[in-house]
């Protein structure tokens, strides 16, 4: 990303990140039974219904790729601490994907198959610094 012929200093790149996941952080947490973790019965199926509701009306797109748009970003930072924190976001999407989403469900198809990839290299990559 380059401006006027010069690269952002680390420290720009940093501050944009840290920006943009902040708001993406305001985004997604709108979506109270899509990251939220139910317990009862009652929640629980208030929460497929809300699942449901939003794969059909394309919110759940919104919302997972504003997740993997979090993933990605702190995976920009090429610190130890950032890296960890993409991973771990990458494996939430995983996790929520797999054990989420309706079965058969289209939403998030490439996105889930690239979070599965970087679940896979990230650990290695981590290792390394």
């Amino acid at each position: 990303a380059e401006s006027g012929g010069k690269g952002l200093s680390d420290k720009k790149k940093l501050e944009l990140v840290e920006k943009s996941v902040h708001h993406l952080d305001l985004f997604v947490s709108s979506f109270r039974w899509l990251h939220g973790t139910a317990t009862t019965d009652e929640d629980k199926e208030e929460q497929r219904r809300s699942i449901k509701e939003s794969e059909e009306s394309g919110v759940l797109e919104w919302f997972l790729s504003a997740q993997f748009l979090k993933a990605r970003l702190l995976g920009k930072i090429e610190t130890v601490p950032f890296q960890r924190s993409s991973c771990e976001m990458y494996r939430w999407l995983v996790e929520f994907a797999e054990h989420r989403l309706p079965a058969g469900s289209e939403s998030f198809r490439a996105e889930f198959s690239v979070a599965k990839q970087m679940l896979e290299l990230l650990p290695t990559k981590i290792e390394r610094m």
